[in-house]
């Protein structure tokens, strides 16, 4: 039997990242109740890291803003 997380896992609408190359992707999807899944698209069923939306959303933005990017000084 699934738990209520594999389920919800299962149920959501996965979206495979737009910078995608080599097989090395990975994908987003919301999750219900305020969570953002992200995993491992080589691994559907595996495991999916769970971040609340407004830490995502700031994530998102970081990234936007070059603040991950190891080229920029």
């Amino acid at each position: 039997m699934k738990s209520s997380q594999q389920r919800r896992h299962a149920d959501a609408v996965w979206i495979k990242a737009s910078r995608c190359n080599n097989g090395n992707c990975v994908e987003v999807a919301n999750l219900g109740q305020g969570v953002i899944g992200l995993r491992d698209t080589k691994v559907a069923g595996g495991p999916v890291l769970e971040f609340p939306r407004d830490a995502w959303n700031a994530f998102v933005q970081e990234v936007k803003d070059g603040a991950h990017d190891p080229r920029i000084t």
